[in-house]
């Protein structure tokens, strides 16, 4: 079942949404880039307009970890 909201992603829960949703929308945004945080406060509206279609994800930019090449490359 897809999530009604937002996945505030970390190394585990990326991988785990990876593997559980068919349609994963991943949102890489950093706290100094104005079209960032336009997208930061649109990306819950997204994942509540298409609930039940697609799971939406998001995460800090600067926060990415040499895990995250095999989560988005896989």
């Amino acid at each position: 079942m897809l999530p009604y909201n937002h996945l505030e992603l970390n190394d585990d829960t990326a991988y785990k949404a990876k593997n559980e949703y068919r349609y994963f929308v991943i949102g890489f945004w950093n706290r100094d880039c104005n079209p960032c945080r336009s997208m930061y406060s649109i990306l819950p509206e997204m994942a509540w307009d298409l609930r039940g279609y697609v799971a939406f994800g998001r995460r800090l930019i600067w926060m990415i970890t040499q895990a995250w090449s095999s989560i988005i490359w896989s």
